[in-house]
């Protein structure tokens, strides 16, 4: 879900465009108004209750002695560390920064109050804050959103709204998945009347239509605790505690995503602070969510139910961002946790225990993982009862303030999260207990809930879910609606959130926002999420819903195929089901006791309340997950018709295709810039506005182009998406996938050949997707202040070479770079690709050599490398007269770059001369591709532009290669058909030299010499 779209704007994916030149970028079309890509919030009308001024206690007194605040790291410290590009070895073993630099103690502290969200005095007007009821069904709204006709041209006479119920009717029976069903793409994919009339008319998808009356008296409200979580200094248990012998190492952390669940830091003193006399007199603090704080798991509370409560550890004085990303890190590395539990954990552990106990511990990580190999679990706990545990925090205290390198574990706090557990305590688990509270401490007594509750030892915070499902004898599905969701939440004081459209309808689906903060502080509730308990059809174990990637819909894999007819199935069985609606709350200790108290008091007048606002359309779930199962057929056979087709910007489509698939079981977030970019392009927000659901109208999957709005062709950037052989795909319009040498490979890895493949493995990688085997391009950092003149000649230089190609053979504009990174930028794959209707990249055998030397497996002369090829482009002044024909003369002329290097190198010394070859040599280095050019003798023409089979052959530059080196792997056969240089894409010479002294500004002068000779 892309978050708050509307508030931060969306702007060009500037990563993605940094490989394009400006002239690379003239040849796309450009998005007017990226707002257009995401759908339009309704407005908020409603106000929140009015809150008296705050008078209770607000936060625990400050303890001086609660951490280290006088020592440690300065505020100036937290700047981050300048980062230089540096030229290696591109096949030698990556180097590796020690974790020291930047896992290390920031100078962050912890207060007693760190852990407080709210104010220490009792929630005020809870119930004030729940379910309320913003705009009433039927009343009008004068600022609700119009319609844009004009955006899709569209006339009342030409927009026909229909329920779901007519649109299935429409679309008639639903065939084979590969045979074509044009009635139902017209309907479900294209938004278009299946009718013959004289006009065209669009679909406007009514749901309102479908509803089925549900009197409130017909709806069950069933309350539950869905997950907690606490947040502590001093961890207490009241049974055992099973602590891991050795770190986790999942691959993600812990926590992977915001949990609303703050931690109040203290953000380092400054310098002058810090030398200044007496105590330490800054006190700024800033609230960090959980998740970016480094954390790591430690261990489990275990309870009779067989649910387990994980324990993590977090180290705050540790945070920081990568100097690289700019992002927080929060998952601990190897060389961050191993010293811990070497030196910290495991010791501390020893020292509390029995002698009996020896035999059974393990002294060292090196001794506990030769004990566990072969073992298929995670990892082994031990278990420590709570004295035992509250003995090993304070040696670990102990341990970290004797040794100065051990102050970045210090600080250090615990967090305890239960997730899952709402069938525990669903309605006091079905009657079984008064409440769901009683249900909880009954079923989880490894808790110490006293303990956790009383503010001073932490904050606990609890999901208090209510769920509203209809009883009736037909089967329906409940859907939020929008409009009153967002006045809802507005009556409440919640913040914006985030908007979930589901099945990309307009009016439909869910919400999720934080409290406002001030309102937060006296009422307790942190957040709120509405969602629609139909996702629980399709909703994984880990609750991160994924799909087939998009390369696999590209080449119509298996796994597309699988994932589609699964999903289908899923969703047809799910049609004998109710699902309902949910509405949760995560509130405070004290707050979730007074919410699940005045609710269950209340269980019928609030919540009945609330649903006699209509807050919730029910259909018949029969109907809606035959229109969602429709809906994904229609998608899967345009993908299959497209495949057919092939048209140039099939990935793009399919970017497309598979954003609209995945959004029938979720709302998922737009990674990809492609689809983004689509998006817009397309009008989005428009289309919604319009149709109430997101149609491709001008989509014709017949024929080519299929879709004008969008880019017409993949770039390098898409093409690496959808597979090794989405470039031949693309040029040849191959019409079904071929075996490559990826098969088996991941193509997203370091190395998508693996790291040391044959030559002709590298040769065929390259010319079939050289983006995908090329490392991005970055300006070097040593480049970037270089002269003013030697910018102006490679700019000069580049821009005559472009000069010479025929328009017809452009899909823009010739390149005209203006700085030294933009010409750079100009011989990029990317730019290169979207420069060029036609090209052809090669391999360069050069910079392959292992430590004895040889290229192993490499065929033919050895290529010359690319900081050498300066010679081909720059050749030295004084040399012999070239063989007349030759492309290089007109750059000898008083116009060309080669004239100007001449006459520069003349105006400057020895030592100076050296340093301008030397610059040029270092550009060329750090080029991505070039021509396959030869140099002009006296005795050959040579050429600045080689065409093979119509198209510009390119070199490319082994430094970016994605491998470490070659494998004496068998050499490939030699193609009989000798490639061939032609000048037919180029411009003649007498209409290039025109346009040479043109674009120096002398077209009188240009005329007048066409007109002498």
């Amino acid at each position: 879900m892309q978050k708050n779209n509307e508030e931060t704007g969306i702007e060009e994916d500037h990563h993605d465009q940094e490989q394009l030149s400006n002239a690379a970028r003239t040849s796309r079309r450009q998005v007017k108004d990226w707002r257009l890509g995401v759908a339009q919030r309704f407005p908020r009308m409603s106000q929140p209750v009015s809150l008296s001024a705050y008078r209770g206690e607000r936060f625990l007194p400050h303890d001086h002695h609660y951490d280290d605040y006088d020592d440690g790291p300065t505020l100036e410290m937290l700047q981050r560390p300048d980062i230089y590009s540096i030229l290696t070895h591109p096949f030698s073993n990556m180097v590796l920064a020690p974790a020291w630099i930047m896992w290390r103690d920031h100078g962050y502290r912890i207060l007693t109050n760190s852990f407080q969200m709210f104010y220490l005095a009792p929630p005020i007007a809870i119930m004030d804050h729940v379910m309320t009821i913003g705009k009433m069904a039927g009343q009008t709204n004068s600022d609700y959103p119009e319609r844009d006709q004009a955006s899709l041209q569209m006339v009342t006479s030409q927009v026909e709204a229909m329920s779901v119920t007519e649109m299935l009717y429409y679309a008639g029976d639903s065939p084979r998945i590969n045979e074509w069903c044009t009635n139902g793409h017209n309907m479900f994919v294209r938004g278009r009347l299946p009718i013959f009339s004289e006009e065209d008319k669009y679909v406007r998808i009514n749901l309102e239509q479908d509803k089925i009356d549900v009197s409130e008296e017909d709806i069950e409200i069933s309350i539950d605790i869905d997950s907690i979580i606490w947040t502590t200094r001093k961890l207490v248990c009241r049974n055992s505690i099973g602590v891991y012998l050795t770190p986790l190492y999942d691959g993600k952390p812990g926590i992977p995503k915001h949990n609303h669940v703050y931690v109040d830091i203290l953000i380092p003193q400054s310098e002058a602070d810090q030398l200044a006399l007496g105590c330490r007199k800054e006190w700024i603090s800033k609230k960090f969510p959980l998740n970016a704080i480094p954390h790591a798991i430690i261990g489990q509370l275990s309870s009779s139910t067989g649910h387990g409560l994980r324990v993590y550890i977090f180290f705050p004085r540790m945070i920081h961002h990568s100097p690289l990303t700019g992002r927080r890190m929060n998952m601990m590395s190897k060389d961050v946790l191993d010293p811990f539990w070497e030196e910290i954990f495991l010791p501390a552990i020893a020292e509390q225990a029995e002698e009996s106990w020896a035999p059974y511990m393990s002294q060292t990580l090196e001794e506990r993982r030769y004990k566990q190999k072969g073992a298929s679990h995670g990892g082994r706990t031990l278990p420590l009862s709570n004295q035992a545990f509250l003995d090993v925090q304070y040696h670990m205290k102990r341990l970290i303030s004797e040794e100065e390198d051990h102050s970045m574990y210090g600080s250090f706090f615990f967090a305890v999260e239960g997730k899952g557990i709402k069938l525990l305590t669903k309605d006091g688990q079905g009657g079984e207990y008064v409440s769901p509270e009683v249900a909880l401490r009954h079923n989880l007594p490894c808790l110490n809930w006293d303990y956790m509750l009383d503010r001073r030892n932490g904050e606990l915070l609890v999901d208090v879910g209510v769920s509203f499902t209809p009883k009736t004898k037909e089967p329906l599905v409940g859907l939020w609606r929008l409009d009153m969701l967002e006045e809802s939440y507005a009556a409440a004081g919640f913040n914006k959130g985030t908007l979930h459209h589901h099945c990309t309808l307009y009016r439909y689906g869910a919400l999720q926002a934080e409290m406002s903060e001030d309102r937060a502080l006296q009422t307790h509730i942190a957040f709120r999420n509405t969602y629609n308990l139909y996702y629980e059809a399709v909703r994984p174990n880990n609750n991160i819903p994924s799909f087939a990637k998009d390369s696999d819909a590209y080449n119509l894999m298996p796994a597309y195929y699988k994932e589609c007819f699964g999903t289908i199935k899923v969703l047809r069985g799910a049609k004998a089901k109710t699902y309902g609606v949910r509405d949760e709350y995560r509130v405070s200790g004290q707050a979730a006791q007074i919410l699940l108290r005045d609710v269950i008091s209340h269980v019928r007048d609030l919540p009945l309340r609330y649903m006699k606002s209509k807050p919730v359309l029910w259909l018949s779930s029969g109907v809606w997950f035959d229109f969602l199962s429709r809906r994904m057929e229609e998608l899967q056979r345009t993908q299959i018709r497209l495949k057919q087709v092939n048209p140039p910007n099939l990935g793009i489509l399919t970017g497309i295709l598979n954003h609209m698939l995945r959004c029938m079981i979720c709302t998922p977030l737009v990674y990809d810039f492609h689809v983004r970019e689509s998006l817009a392009l397309l009008d989005y927000r428009n289309v919604l506005r319009n149709v109430d659901m997101f149609f491709l109208h001008e989509l014709d999957a017949r024929f080519q182009p299929c879709l004008d709005s969008v880019q017409e062709s993949d770039d390098f950037r898409v093409l690496a998406l959808m597979g090794i052989n989405a470039k031949a795909q693309r040029d040849k319009a191959l019409a079904s996938q071929r075996p490559t040498i990826l098969d088996g490979f991941d193509q997203t890895a370091k190395f998508p050949i693996g790291p040391n493949p044959t030559w002709g493995q590298l040769k065929k990688a390259i010319a079939a997707n050289p983006m995908l085997m090329l490392k991005e391009w970055t300006m070097p950092s040593r480049l970037q202040n270089r002269s003013v003149i030697l910018a102006r000649l490679f700019c000069r230089f580049t821009e005559q070479l472009w000069l010479m190609v025929d328009d017809r053979s452009l899909k823009g504009i010739a390149p005209s770079p203006v700085s030294l990174s933009d010409a750079m930028k100009c011989w990029t794959v990317s730019s290169v690709d979207q420069t060029l209707l036609h090209t052809t990249f090669e391999a360069c055998n050069t910079g392959l050599e292992v430590e004895d030397g040889v290229v192993h497996g490499r065929q033919g002369p050895r290529s010359i490398s690319f900081a050498s090829r300066k010679e081909i482009y720059f050749p030295a002044p004084g040399g012999r007269a070239l063989k007349n024909g030759s492309q290089w003369l007109p750059f000898l002329d008083d116009m060309g770059y080669i004239k100007f290097y001449h006459e520069m190198l003349e105006e400057r010394n020895d030592e100076e001369r050296l340093d301008v070859n030397d610059a040029l040599e270092t550009i060329f280095s750090h080029l991505h591709c070039l021509p396959v050019s030869q140099k002009g003798t006296p005795k050959t023409k040579g050429f600045i532009w080689k065409i093979k089979d119509n198209s510009f052959v390119f070199y490319t530059n082994s430094e970016f290669y994605k491998v470490e080196g070659l494998s004496k792997g068998l050499r490939t056969e030699r193609k009989p058909r000798q490639s061939q240089v032609t000048n037919r894409s180029l411009k003649s010479r007498k209409v290039f030299e025109e346009v040479l002294w043109r674009s120096s500004g002398f077209d009188g002068l240009a005329s007048k010499r066409m007109e002498t000779e």
